[in-house]
């Protein structure tokens, strides 16, 4: 889903910056048509890097809990420093 959304936004002049742990990079074809291609050394550190360059995310119902967990996690860190 991420990749077909990516194309698209490519396809129609958008910019891409896709952010993708090591591990990934061959398994799931990193779009090497993105404007910006960050490769980080794990997921924990994908998503704080989506979270520090986001304006906003859409995620699938499916997906909500996923996507607020580090969130939540990061906001208490940031509580106890």
């Amino acid at each position: 889903m991420m990749g077909t959304l990516a194309k698209s936004v490519l396809d129609h002049g958008g910019e891409v910056t896709g952010i993708i742990p090591e591990f990934l990079v061959a398994r799931e074809h990193a779009m090497r048509g993105a404007d910006n291609l960050i490769v980080t050394r794990d997921m924990h550190e994908r998503k704080r890097k989506m979270f520090e360059m986001a304006d906003a995310f859409v995620a699938p119902a499916c997906q909500y809990q996923r996507l607020l967990e580090p969130a939540l996690r990061l906001d208490r860190a940031h509580e106890e420093a």
